[in-house]
C-alpha cells in the first residue's frame, strides 16, 4: 500500500476513534459557561480567596497562639494581594503610557 493511501487509511481511523469523546455528556453549569460555581461556602466563593479567613479573625480569643498565628497569616496575604494591585496598576500606567 503506497504512503499515501495508508496516511489516508490511518486519518479515517484517527477520525473515529475519538468521537465517543463528543459524545460524553457535558457537565451542567449553574453560572454558566464563564462563571464560577459554588457549592457551599468556601475560600473560592469569596471575591480574594486567600482573606477567607477574616471572618475568624473577631471569633478567635485574643492573646493565644492561634489567634497570632492567624493574624501572621492575613498579614501576608494582604501584603500578598496589595503587592499585585500594586503590580496590575503599574502594568496598565506603563501599557496605557506606551499607546500614547
Amino acid at each position: 500500500m503506497p504512503s499515501i493511501a495508508r496516511a489516508r487509511c490511518a486519518g479515517r481511523r484517527a477520525d473515529r476513534a475519538p468521537q465517543h469523546l463528543h459524545q460524553a455528556p457535558k457537565p451542567r453549569a449553574v453560572k454558566g459557561t464563564y462563571g464560577h460555581d459554588t457549592f457551599s461556602y468556601t475560600p473560592q466563593s469569596t471575591m480574594i480567596p486567600c482573606l477567607y479567613e477574616v471572618a475568624r479573625l473577631g471569633m478567635t480569643p485574643p492573646g493565644g497562639p492561634e489567634r497570632w498565628q492567624l493574624e501572621t497569616q492575613l498579614v501576608r496575604d494582604r501584603n500578598r494581594v496589595s503587592d499585585a494591585l500594586v503590580d496590575a496598576r503599574l502594568l496598565i500606567e506603563t501599557s496605557l503610557s506606551l499607546l500614547q
